[in-house]
This record gives C-alpha cells, sequence and structure tokens, in this order.
C-alpha cells in the first residue's frame, strides 16, 4: 500500500482553509459583540463606569455612530495624551489602507491574478502567480512598492508634526511633575534635604521650591502590609456572623500564655488590629532611613525646570543625573532607590537578557506550530489522514484557523515577563516599565511572530518540494514566500475578531462578577474589588498593531489581499481604544505619549523588510529590477533618521522661550502642586506616609455586625 503524502494534503486549496478560518473567526467575534450589544445598556457599572465624557445613549447600535463622531479634542481632555496618540496609531494604519487600496486592488491584484504560473484558489492572487514568462510585470510591483513607500513617508511625516504639536500642547499645561526634577548619583548621597536645596539654589538662585531626599519606610511598609491583612481577615468573620442566622460566633486555636485553645476570633483580630494600629503610628513618628540616592527638586517656575532638565550640571555624567520627574502616583520607589551605575548595569544585563529570550521564544513557536500542521499530525496519526481527507470542513479548521489560535493563546503568555524584565531594569516610573515592556513585546511580535513564520516558514513549507528539486531552489523559495500570507491573513482576522472584541465584551469580568458577587461571604470591601476594573492594558494592545503594520507594510506588493484584514483590524482598534478610555478605564497615570517613537521604529521596521522581502523575491527570480528596490532602502534610512533626529527630539523637553511665555502668562506663579505629605509639605514622598495612622472595619460590616449583637441579646 502507497504511503500516504501528506504533504499534499497540507496544500490543498487555501481558498477553502481561508474562508473557513475567516467565517469561524468571524463566527467567535460577532457572538461576542452582540454579548456586550446586549449587555451594555444593562450593565453600565461594568461597561460604561466613567461619567464625566459625553454620555453615549444606552441604545442598541445608535450609539455607535456618535462614538465614533467624537472629536480629538474631547479625547484628549477626557482621557489624556495617551489616549489621543493610540488614537492616532489606529489610525495611521487605518489611513495606510484605505490610501493603498486602490493600487494595491487596481493595479497589483489583476497583474497577479493573470500571471502564468498556474496557481489554484488563494495563491492565484499572489506574486506566487507570476513566474519567469512574466518579468515585464515585476516593474510595475517595483513602481507599487514606491507608491506604497511614498504613502508611508506622507502619512508618518504628518503624523510625527501632529505628535509634536500634542507633546507641546502636554508639556504646557504645567502639572506638578514638570515644575520638578528627579536627581540620582554619587553628589546626592553626600546630601541631605538642605544640602540639595542649597546646591540648586545656587545654580538657580531664587527658583527653587522645595528639595527632599528620597526617604523608603521599610518597616512601615511590613506593618501597614500586616495590618491590612488582618482588617480582611476581621471584616471577614464580622461579615459572616453579622449575615449567619445563628448566635455563634467563629473561634480559632490559638497558643495563649503557652496554653493552645480556642479563642473568639472576631475579638482576637480586634486587639490584633489595636495592636497593629499603635505599631502603624510608632513608625511613621520615628525617623526613618534616608537613601540618600535620589531626590526631587521642585522650582516655582516652569522656566527654570525646563532648563534643570536639559543641562549637565557636573563633569562625571553619573555622579550627578538629572531626569524629567514622573507623576507623584507614577514613582517606582524601591527603583528610585537603585544607584546610576547599579541601574546602568541591571539596563545592559536585561537587555542582553531579553534578546537571548527572543531567540530562544523562537523553538517553542516553530514546534507549536509544526506539531499542529496537518502534515506532523498526520504521520503521529496515519489514520487522521484518511478522516480529513472525509472531512474537508476540519481540515480547513485544523490547516487554516487553529495555527493563528494556538499563538495567539501563546503569545498572551509574554506581557507578565516582559513587565519584570523592564522592571528589572531599573526605571524609576512605572510609566516608563510600562512603555519598555511595549518595546520588548514589539520585538517578541516583529521577530518571534512575524519573522520567524515569514521566512522560516517559507522555507519549512518548501522543504518537501527543494528535496525533490534541489537544482531550482531558488524559484521554489520564490514562489514560496508569497504563499505564507494566507497565515497572516488568518492571525490579522483573529486579532480583529476574537481579541478585541473579547476585550470590549468583558466576558471574563462578567463571568468572575457573576459568581463571587454572588458569594454570600463576601465582605462590602472584597465586593468593589471584584467591581473594580483593571486599566486599560496598553502592553496587550500595542504589539499587535505593531504586527499588523508590519505586515501590512510588508505584504503590500505580495497579496493585497492582507488590506482587507488589516482595514477590518484597525477599524476594530480604533474602536476599542475610543471606548475603552473615553468610558471605562481610569488609568493609574500617564507616559507623555512617549509610545509613538515605537510605533514609528516599527514602521520603519515593516518599511525595511518589505523592501527587503521584494528584493529577494526579485533575486531569486533573477531579476534585474532588483537594483531599482535596493535603491529605495537609501531615501527609507534617510527619512527615518531625519524624522527621529529633526521632529521627535524636540517633543522630549518644552523649549525655554515657550517656558518663559508660559511662566509670563501665570505671573510667575508656580501652580497648586497637589496634596502634600503630612509634616514634609512634599508631594513626591511615599504613598505610605499619607496612611492613616488607625483603620477600622467598614461602616456598612459595622452596622450590621452591631445589629446582629442586639438581636442575640435580645433573645437571650
Amino acid at each position: 500500500m502507497a504511503e500516504p503524502n501528506y504533504f499534499s494534503l497540507e496544500n490543498q486549496t487555501t481558498t477553502e482553509q481561508l474562508l473557513f478560518s475567516i467565517y469561524i473567526n468571524a463566527s467567535i467575534g460577532v457572538l461576542l459583540f452582540l454579548i456586550f450589544i446586549f449587555t451594555r445598556p444593562h450593565r453600565p457599572d461594568l461597561y460604561s463606569p466613567k461619567k464625566k465624557n459625553p454620555l453615549l445613549p444606552r441604545t442598541y447600535v445608535t450609539w455607535l455612530y456618535k462614538l465614533f463622531k467624537i472629536k480629538d479634542d474631547q479625547v484628549y481632555e477626557s482621557a489624556g495624551i495617551d489616549a489621543i496618540v493610540a488614537v492616532k496609531i489606529t489610525r495611521l494604519g487605518l489611513r495606510f489602507c484605505l490610501f493603498s487600496l486602490p493600487v494595491a486592488f487596481g493595479v497589483v491584484l489583476p497583474l497577479n491574478y493573470f500571471g502564468h504560473a498556474q496557481q489554484k484558489g488563494f495563491d492565484q492572487f499572489s506574486m506566487a502567480n507570476i513566474d519567469s514568462s512574466d518579468h515585464g510585470l515585476l516593474p510595475v510591483h517595483c513602481l507599487a512598492l514606491y507608491y506604497f513607500t511614498a504613502v508611508l513617508f506622507w502619512l508618518l511625516h504628518s503624523q510625527n508634526m501632529d505628535f509634536v504639536k500634542l507633546r507641546m500642547k502636554y508639556l504646557q499645561k504645567g502639572s506638578p511633575q514638570q515644575y520638578s526634577i528627579l536627581v540620582k548619583g554619587d553628589d546626592v548621597e553626600r546630601f541631605d534635604d538642605q544640602g540639595i536645596y542649597a546646591l540648586f539654589s545656587d545654580l538657580y538662585p531664587s527658583a527653587v521650591r522645595e528639595a527632599k531626599i528620597i526617604q523608603f519606610p521599610y518597616e512601615l511598609k511590613k506593618a501597614v502590609r500586616k495590618r491590612d491583612n488582618v482588617l480582611n481577615k476581621l471584616e471577614g468573620y464580622m461579615w459572616r456572623y453579622a449575615t449567619s442566622s445563628s448566635a455563634k460566633r467563629a473561634t480559632l486555636k490559638k497558643t495563649v500564655q503557652g496554653v493552645r485553645n480556642y479563642v473568639d476570633a472576631i475579638q482576637f483580630y480586634t486587639n490584633k488590629l489595636e495592636r497593629l494600629n499603635e505599631l502603624v503610628k510608632r513608625e511613621k513618628e520615628k525617623p526613618h532611613e534616608i537613601l540618600g540616592v535620589a531626590g526631587f527638586v521642585t522650582f516655582r517656575t516652569l522656566q527654570a525646570a525646563t532648563h534643570a532638565v536639559q543641562c549637565i550640571h557636573v563633569e562625571h555624567l553619573l555622579s550627578l543625573v538629572v531626569k524629567s520627574a514622573p507623576e507623584p502616583r507614577d514613582v517606582c520607589w524601591t527603583n528610585a532607590s537603585v544607584r546610576p551605575r547599579v541601574s546602568l548595569l541591571r539596563l545592559l544585563i536585561m537587555k542582553f537578557a531579553t534578546a537571548i529570550l527572543v531567540l530562544l521564544w523562537i523553538p517553542p513557536i516553530m514546534f507549536v506550530q509544526s506539531v499542529v500542521s496537518v502534515s506532523k499530525l498526520s504521520s503521529y496519526f496515519p489514520r487522521l489522514h484518511n478522516f480529513l481527507e472525509a472531512h474537508p470542513k476540519i481540515l480547513a479548521f485544523v490547516s487554516g484557523a487553529l495555527p493563528p489560535l494556538i499563538l495567539l493563546a501563546f503569545m498572551s503568555l509574554l506581557p507578565l515577563l516582559c513587565w519584570y524584565l523592564a522592571k528589572a531594569e531599573g526605571y524609576e516610573a512605572y510609566s516608563w516599565i510600562q512603555l519598555a515592556q511595549i518595546e520588548k513585546l514589539g520585538w517578541f511580535y516583529v521577530i518571534d511572530v512575524f519573522m520567524v513564520k515569514f521566512y522560516a516558514g517559507t522555507f519549512i513549507a518548501t522543504f518537501q518540494s527543494i528535496l525533490q528539486d534541489p537544482q531550482h531552489v531558488l524559484r521554489i523559495l520564490g514562489n514560496g514566500m508569497p504563499k505564507i500570507v494566507t497565515f497572516f491573513i488568518n492571525y490579522v482576522s483573529a486579532l480583529g475578531f476574537i481579541t478585541i472584541p473579547l476585550t470590549v465584551s468583558k466576558i471574563i469580568p462578567l463571568v468572575y462578577q457573576f459568581f463571587f458577587l454572588r458569594c454570600r461571604n463576601l465582605t462590602p470591601r472584597k465586593k468593589k474589588l471584584v467591581k473594580k476594573l483593571p486599566p486599560f492594558d496598553f502592553a496587550a494592545f500595542y504589539p499587535p498593531c505593531f504586527l499588523v503594520l508590519n505586515v501590512t507594510i510588508s505584504m503590500a506588493v505580495i497579496n493585497p489581499f492582507i488590506y482587507v484584514a488589516a482595514l477590518f483590524y484597525f477599524i476594530m482598534a480604533s474602536f476599542l481604544v475610543k471606548y475603552e478610555l473615553l468610558y471605562v478605564t481610569e488609568q493609574k497615570f500617564e507616559s507623555g505619549g512617549w509610545v509613538w517613537p515605537f510605533c514609528v521604529k516599527f514602521t520603519f521596521i515593516g518599511m525595511i523588510i518589505s523592501q527587503l522581502t521584494l528584493l529577494g523575491i526579485l533575486i531569486l527570480n533573477k531579476s534585474y529590477l532588483a537594483i531599482v528596490a535596493c535603491l529605495l532602502l537609501i531615501p527609507s534610512v534617510s527619512f527615518y533618521i531625519f524624522e527621529n533626529k529633526f521632529l521627535q527630539k524636540p517633543a522630549h523637553y518644552l523649549p525655554t522661550t515657550v517656558a518663559l511665555a508660559v511662566d509670563r502668562r501665570r505671573g510667575y506663579r508656580s501652580p497648586n502642586l497637589g496634596t502634600p505629605s503630612p509634616d514634609t509639605g512634599c508631594i513626591y514622598m511615599h504613598r505610605l506616609f499619607s496612611t492613616p495612622n488607625s483603620v477600622s472595619p467598614d461602616e456598612e460590616i459595622l452596622e450590621k455586625y452591631k445589629a446582629k449583637l442586639e438581636e442575640v441579646n435580645c433573645k437571650l
């Protein structure tokens, strides 16, 4: 009996695989979106808890139109600069797709379709349908690539100009952190508060308002943590007793004065809470350890703060490092206490560890993708071959829809890992840690998902053909590369149809709240925690955006159908960020919109990959047009350098002339710098210094508990 041809089974018509996988993804997405549409009017606490923005009607459909009509100025005023930058990133992808579609579908697609390579199904629309007799068509592909690159140049330039204007508007607001700087280094260790104040007062006479060396209350942190745990346990026992029908109180088996006996749980934790309240009070009153490594200096004028953050104050750079201060709620106090030399060493180590991890992440991805392939499954289970041949729908699901879904689940494990890697690099603000996390995830997506799947996947998919016909390896690779586009169309459609509706529909919080809010022993404090929604996860949003931009730009010429999936994804992503940031989530801090340079960087990478890919296909097809495609690299690199150096650099800091104008407009009066910590007058103090000296159970719990005691006493 002949051996079954697994490879031919793997390469059955790609049109059926693509359509069936899109059908599966669309069915899941429509179901999730319908759940959101019909549940939203009845659960405003979950789907629209923010009330300060323009209210949307509690209808099923018409509110979508009003949401998309909201202007950028309203988004900026209501949700901040990070929200408007997220909207602009989705708009960049949306506009690129719209401006490129006429050329892609009107010129490139017909040329590919009428090629003479005799491809079947969906591959007939890709460059795989161009053979050696079609070399006269390749100049049009080169011209199309030049057009797509020009469109991208124009869009990036205009968006960069908008970003600079946004940054200037943001920096002129006069937020508390814009009047402050973060100072670190050996020189800081030699001073106390008065010494730092005197140092900068000499450099900026009459401009320094306050200076404070960072204090980190280690013992106070332990005491507050213990007190919070005891308070939660006490509230749990009190609520259980107050809501039960029994008059019997819970007991604990504890050792008291060497004798192990049962004690009343409520009384035991009440006494323990009183002792911990006294401990917290004593810890707050005693002098705390001054770390002496970093401090904050706040100025009276915006001009002085702007000048200080841009100057080199000492000869040795690590002796006194000056940075823009983050928001007080944004400070990562554990990293702020790290010396600059140690921070630099940790940064280098974590960058190296990230690079190694990106490389080590490749084999698991390739293994997972190979295991779920039809050829591998059929070789492991020979009977599966005949089953898949008899059921084409299941074959289309396994070969088309399943690999992208598994890859999505596999990549969802990365954000938490990248967060810890970014935090270990020593950034002093959580927003800076989040930006580093986004950058790391972006590299994971671009290298491990896109480049590895595109180039390594091409080689794996054509390996059998290369073994059978090794003399034509270049032609086989050149024709096999466009066929990988099918996987990415499936992947992008899965992102648009599944991940975004899953985020918007809040299925996980909905199920979580449904079960936990019905728990009888859940205290009011814990109910509030269950109902509280986490902030919008930018780290889970931006890297897929960068990936879709890369995929769309890189495969614009190879197969224009990628635009359809990308266009749908960016429409859904634009809806997601607008709705979530305006009506659902509250952000803990702002990064100042600094994710935009990452978008420009990864877009540039996609631009270069698109040019190198077409260059490789032309070389593999032995076309002289490879020289024409190669020449496009020069203006692309020059454009990126120009945009980065002359447009993005000025957005880092407010010009001193503009800062002086702001000070004159305000009469040189510094704004309200927020709520200072008790007995310090400085807003840049650890949040533990503002914790109450004494805490007690929640009012609702106390009232029910007292009512229960009165009821029991009356019965007695």
